[in-house]
């Protein structure tokens, strides 16, 4: 009875969109989705992918990207709306970095070399952004942070 419930859980054929635009945007990179494409479908909602981001997309959640819905199936389709393949996907949730460590980024004062009270240090954006350096306000000879 799998077999069926599978077979049976996106349909053969692509459905017509019926959105009224004459191209349809991929719910994942946003970029078009060009009439000779190959369409991914999930069982979760209607949004539109390119297969290929799709597949990567469900590598590392599976939750539509646009309405949030989690999917567990993903069905490939030719260009013309003929389903290819209907993939499984395994329940994912991505995974936010951790912040634990926020003394690794912590940067050191270029004058001083301590990290210290980061509320104290101003960080330069000279050279149109591509010194990074940082320094105390005490350690740059002012008394207070600038405004601004």
């Amino acid at each position: 009875s799998e077999r069926v419930i599978a077979r049976d859980v996106l349909t053969d054929f692509k459905p017509v969109s019926t959105s009224g635009s004459p191209q349809e945007v991929c719910g994942a990179c946003l970029l078009p989705v060009e009439s000779d494409a190959q369409v991914g479908l999930v069982d979760s909602c209607s949004h539109i992918f390119h297969y290929d981001c799709a597949r990567r997309w469900s590598q590392t959640e599976n939750s539509c990207p646009q309405c949030k819905l989690r999917f567990f199936w993903l069905g490939a389709y030719t260009p013309q709306g003929k389903r290819e393949s209907l993939v499984r996907i395994q329940r994912r949730d991505q995974e936010a970095e951790e912040e634990d460590d926020d003394f690794e980024d912590a940067q050191p004062c270029e004058a001083c070399g301590q990290v210290g009270d980061e509320s104290k240090l101003l960080l330069c954006d000279g050279m149109h952004g591509t010194c990074n350096a940082a320094y105390h306000y005490t350690c740059a000879g002012l008394a207070a942070v600038p405004r601004g």
